[in-house]
């Protein structure tokens, strides 16, 4: 049982960490990239050595904050399986106990402690599943505001 809780400890800081990630990127980020491109636009000679730092500065502030917590999603994606098998392994453990104590006499103990070594298993891959796709689709969705960026800050002739 500490296994399915902790799961699910680690299920709701995901979805809130993708909740927080959809929302920055939906009405956080246009601001950001805004301020960000008046910061580029008031470079007088985009083609100096100090522009080309200050396009770099801005370029890497927005890859950082497109990609802060991906690493941490990634992980809990990965980790949820894992408990989740582990989960399973205490399971069986407590069902090879239930056989020596009971013997093949005692069925019901003996699915009990099945049930509870599949129910593990089965909420480590429902939890991390669905993770995963929301967040390769939100993980590509920060790839083209990079390019998007990285187009929209080009240098111009001065």
């Amino acid at each position: 049982e500490l296994v399915l809780w902790i799961i699910l400890a680690l299920n709701i800081i995901f979805w809130t960490l993708i909740v927080e990630k959809t929302w920055y990127l939906n009405f956080i980020f246009p601001q950001l990239l805004s301020q960000g491109k008046t910061q580029w636009q008031r470079q007088s000679n985009h083609q100096s050595w100090q522009a080309h730092r200050v396009r770099e500065m801005i370029l890497a502030n927005f890859d950082f904050q497109l990609k802060r917590h991906f690493i941490l999603m990634r992980s809990f994606i990965s980790v949820m399986p894992i408990l989740g098998l582990l989960g399973t392994i205490i399971g069986m453990m407590e069902a090879f106990e239930v056989l020596t104590i009971h013997g093949t006499g005692n069925a019901r103990a003996l699915a009990s402690s099945l049930s509870k070594a599949l129910i593990t298993t089965m909420a480590g891959l429902v939890a991390s599943i669905p993770g995963l796709f929301v967040l390769t689709l939100l993980q590509q969705r920060a790839e083209r505001q990079k390019a998007n960026i990285t187009d929209q800050l080009q240098f111009q002739p001065s």
